[in-house]
């Protein structure tokens, strides 16, 4: 190829198709067709390309210039080889003859241009330079890509992969691409428009993952093209349907500019149809304009009252919603309700209205909404008929929405009994099964939520076998259910079910086994099966979305999410780190340079991981970045103060408290600001800054904020209630690491009466407060206390494992025999007890158990009743020594 790529005039190219036209006559040829049939017969004896040809004969002047048949290309053609090559030249002709005569066209057709002679030497596959050289420079040396879309609303283009590439390279490059039809096919547009509703959604149906090219190598070469395009600025699906979208409002805008006043209904009726198809393509902006070019020729006739105009307007109001404008929306959707008497009409329309109210968390409107349109159906239609009953479900899923499960319930009772004597077993019938369930399950009411479940299932069963979707959904829903019954066995069986029909009926990589591999991996995680979770869910979900989408897009970045979270709970956190790293990886890349809330919440995500670890500054530094953006993206906002809260968290577990302090009191302020000062919502906060002066050993400060929390935890459950006693033991711990005994016991004594009164005096946390009171009284007499609890049996630093966060802090630990029980301290200061583990009904675990527990080296369990504690030794022997100790401890 020459370095300015040559190209093949409008003229040329109209004498080209009289050719084409002469030779087939009536046959339908394809572009193929013509290669085989002229252009290779013509350019056999020079074993050139057709170009060639026509170059060899030079303008003679440059007046002349628009006669040349040939000249420097300054038109990419993009067109599919099996569609029709009459159409293509002649939308090639048309396109030419538009053109400014001052700059005349010359068309890069590869029919023309390239030597097809060439390919004949290689199998017909082009040459391993084009894909990453060639095509590239060609088409950013021609300045412009014209995709043929032929035929009209059905164009080969969008499957076949060469056109879906040379627009994905286009794009990329930042190079003009503009699309162009056959005259012919122009006149068919109207007819398509006005007479088929779906014509939008087959024009647009485009997957270049199954997109066909004829040469089985040149599929392979522009499928590793395209992985590397994709992602870089927008899928190139994304990319072709933006592009033929852009070509359908320019025709629609072409079209009606050109119909006459006199013909105004016509127009209106025209934009219409090219709103609406905007709409279905979710381009909003423009399919409003074309709704309200409408709406303005039929306010003048045949009136703003007219049948015409009100459905414009629910048609606008359709489109507002859609584009997240809510109150131009319900303006619209009003206008629609104020001329309209015919009943079931207003219904549907207030049934957009409360979608609308809904979309924006106004579950009151949207309730009044929808009650109005169940009235309107009832007066229409009785009450025992089947749109009643989905006026009833919607009213009932809208106060489950806003939390009145009460109100859910009596409504989706009443969409279950009209559907039951209309209907009867019955896929809508089962749909009102399931809400039953969930606002049963809302309630507390598990049995009468499995009840309903089961009968969903049932009924699936019945009317679609064991190899539908609905019926796969059932499974999984009753599956959900037994999760929260914390009953693994019969989760996972319910969704290991749902997960194999939808893998069976969908095929294995969809993203709806994507899903049911997610939900059965929550059911895994639960029952603490982390290596399942892992490896027979969460995994496999991962590999079908990264088959699916690729490795940069935001459902597969939320696949390494889960995946992360998984690796967290089980204690691999270089695991959890690796995943939400990839995360933060993806959402950077697909936000392109922008500040998104996904992005923050990547490097938060990102940065509670790092802070388990201990790595502490990487920690600090991905929460800065996460709060920088929160603060851009959300300002005041619950994330925003997460985020100040686990900058502090870092820094408490880096030892900088006073750093931590400062950032506890920031989430606190801005906590405060969004919920009052009286908000339950403040506990954690308080709990937070209370630990962090224990760590100080501000007692003072500590029992300030842990008294605030006191007054929280009284206004919320009562005095006698179990969070509260646990709170008084708290309370009681920091007055009796401050020295003061008195208030100590008092604590412990209010913990003792509490968990006595509601848990019972046998109960094992009733006997733990007992016996901390016990030793409080001892400890308040030092000699006493000192001689009691006698020499500890070992003592030294030992890694623990945090409860909540699962984050490795050092600590002293202390054994003591006498006592059973093994004390660990923030230093050497034995005043300021940190925890105690209870080792009267302990058992030490294995290290073998242990690791395959949380996948750290050097480490131990101690399991009691209540909680498994984790220890890391520094090395295997001290390992060795704390357990033979303990375990001495405990016999």
């Amino acid at each position: 190829m020459t370095t300015a790529p040559v190209g093949i005039s409008g003229g040329a190219v109209a004498r080209l198709l009289t050719r084409v036209k002469d030779h087939f006559q009536d046959h339908e040829a394809s572009s193929r067709d013509v290669v085989a049939d002229i252009i290779k017969p013509l350019t056999h004896v020079e074993s050139c390309s057709f170009i060639d040809i026509l170059n060899s004969t030079p303008c003679e002047t440059d007046c002349e210039k628009e006669k040349c048949a040939t000249g420097k290309a300054n038109v990419f053609v993009s067109h599919a080889w099996n569609a029709s090559a009459t159409l293509l030249l002649e939308a090639l002709v048309a396109f030419a003859e538009a053109a400014s005569h001052e700059d005349p066209v010359y068309f890069w057709l590869d029919i023309c241009c390239y030597n097809q002679h060439e390919l004949d030497h290689c199998g017909g596959a082009m040459p391993s330079d084009w894909w990453n050289q060639v095509l590239p420079t060609l088409i950013r040396d021609c300045g412009k890509v014209l995709v043929i879309a032929t035929p009209i609303f059905s164009p080969e283009v969008c499957r076949r992969a060469w056109c879906l590439l040379e627009a994905a390279v286009a794009t990329t490059q930042k190079i003009p691409i503009v699309v162009s039809i056959a005259p012919s096919d122009a006149a068919r547009v109207k007819e398509s428009v006005e007479e088929d509703d779906d014509c939008i959604t087959k024009m647009l149906t485009i997957d270049s993952s199954t997109a066909k090219a004829t040469v089985a190598e040149d599929l392979k070469n522009i499928r590793t093209v395209i992985d590397q395009i994709d992602g870089q600025d927008r899928t190139v699906n994304e990319n072709m349907t933006k592009i033929l979208v852009r070509w359908i409002a320019d025709t629609g805008e072409r079209m009606c500019s050109r119909l006459q006043d006199d013909n105004a209904l016509e127009k209106a009726t025209l934009a219409c149809r090219f709103g609406t198809l905007l709409h279905k393509a979710a381009e909003h902006t423009t399919a409003i304009q074309f709704y309200t070019q409408a709406l303005d020729i039929c306010r003048n006739e045949p009136g703003e009252q007219h049948a015409d105009a009100l459905r414009i307007h629910e048609l606008l109001g359709e489109t507002h919603a859609a584009a997240g404008n809510c109150a131009t929306a319900l303006q619209h959707f009003e206008h629609a309700l104020a001329g309209n008497s015919d009943k079931l009409s207003t219904a549907h329309t207030y049934e957009k209205i409360a979608g609308v109210h809904a979309a924006a968390d106004r579950h009151d409107a949207a309730i009044d909404a929808l009650s109005m349109a169940l009235s309107a159906v009832s007066s229409e239609r009785g009450e025992n008929h089947v749109e009643t009953a989905s006026c009833y479900a919607n009213v009932g899923h809208m106060y489950f929405i806003s939390g009145d499960l009460d109100q859910a319930i009596e409504y989706h009772g009443r969409a279950y009994a009209i559907r039951m004597e209309c209907l009867g077993d019955h896929a809508e019938t089962a749909a009102t099964c399931t809400s039953l369930a969930r606002a049963h399950q809302g309630k507390g009411s598990t049995q009468v939520a499995m009840d309903m479940h089961s009968r969903a299932l049932t009924i699936c069963l019945k009317i679609f076998g064991d190899h539908h979707i609905a019926t796969a959904d059932a499974y999984s829903n009753l599956g959900q259910l037994y999760v929260h019954l914390h009953d693994a066995q019969l989760a996972a069986s319910c969704l290991h079910k749902a997960m194999e029909i939808k893998r069976s009926v969908l095929g294995g990589e969809c993203e709806a086994v994507a899903e049911a591999c997610d939900v059965l991996g929550h059911a895994y995680l639960d029952a603490m099966e982390y290596d399942t979770a892992v490896n027979d869910a969460l995994q496999p979900a991962l590999n079908i979305r990264l088959a699916l989408y690729g490795a940069t897009d935001a459902r597969t970045a939320a696949s390494f999410s889960k995946l992360g979270t998984a690796y967290s709970k089980m204690g691999d956190l270089d695991s959890a780190a690796e995943a939400f790293d990839k995360v933060l990886e993806i959402q950077l890349e697909l936000a392109e340079g922008e500040f998104h809330q996904d992005i923050a919440e990547a490097f938060y995500n990102a940065g509670a991981i790092y802070t388990d670890k201990g790595e502490y500054d990487i920690a600090i530094a991905k929460h800065t970045e996460a709060l920088e953006i929160f603060q851009r993206v959300l300002g005041v906002h619950k994330h925003t103060a997460a985020c100040y809260t686990s900058l502090g968290r870092a820094h408490v577990d880096k030892g900088e408290y006073d750093r931590a302090i400062y950032f506890y009191s920031k989430s606190l302020s801005m906590q405060e600001d969004l919920y009052g000062t009286n908000s339950k919502l403040l506990a954690h906060v308080f709990r937070d800054l209370a630990e962090v002066y224990v760590d100080k050993e501000e007692h003072d400060n500590a029992i300030h904020y842990l008294k605030k929390i006191l007054v929280l935890l009284t206004n919320d459950v009562g005095e006698n209630h179990v969070k509260t006693a646990d709170l008084y033991l708290d309370l009681a711990k920091v007055f009796q690491n401050k020295g003061d005994f008195e208030g100590a016991m008092q604590h412990f004594a209010n913990c003792v009466r509490i968990r006595k009164a509601v848990l019972g005096a046998d109960d094992v946390t009733t006997e733990l407060a007992i016996r901390a009171l016990e030793q409080c009284h001892a400890a308040s007499a030092a000699a006493e206390a000192e001689a009691s609890a006698g020499a500890p049996i070992m003592e030294g630093w030992l890694n623990k494992r945090g409860r909540q966060r699962k984050n490795w802090k050092r600590r002293w630990h202390v054994l003591d025999g006498p006592g059973k029980m093994l004390r660990y301290f923030a230093g050497h200061n034995l005043n300021v007890c940190k925890g105690e583990v209870s080792l009267r009904e302990g058992e030490i675990l294995s290290p073998e158990e242990c690791k395959r527990m949380i996948h750290v080296n050097h480490c131990f369990a101690i399991k009691t009743p209540h909680r498994t504690y984790y220890m890391k030794a520094p090395d295997p022997d001290s390992r060795a020594k704390w357990m033979a100790a303990i375990t001495r401890a405990m016999t």
